[in-house]
């Protein structure tokens, strides 16, 4: 779970999954109320692997199968992605160059 540099608390799984829908990289820390960004570590980490859940979609058309095993794959590989990504996220108290 993330934990806030400013007030060094560790956020809830419930307030990670809360700013895990969030398209902004600025987050407010649940307790202190401190702007947190989204480490850089994090957008390297979780970057490519957001590719992976549209071209699971693409994957019958390629192999010829059946286009049920590509919704099954989409529908377990989804929130597999939700899950590890709340808990690696790390935040910091700047904002950092993606590049």
């Amino acid at each position: 779970m993330p934990t806030c540099q400013r007030c060094f608390n560790t956020w809830t799984f419930k307030d990670t999954v809360k700013h895990a829908f969030v398209l902004d990289t600025r987050l407010s820390c649940p307790y202190c109320g401190g702007t947190q960004f989204i480490s850089k570590e994090t957008h390297r980490r979780f970057g490519v692997a957001t590719l992976f859940i549209p071209i699971t979609m693409f994957l019958p058309l390629l192999f010829n199968i059946s286009p049920w095993w590509g919704i099954t794959m989409l529908a377990v590989l989804t929130p597999v992605y939700f899950i590890a990504y709340c808990s690696m996220l790390t935040l910091s108290n700047e904002e950092q160059n993606i590049i």
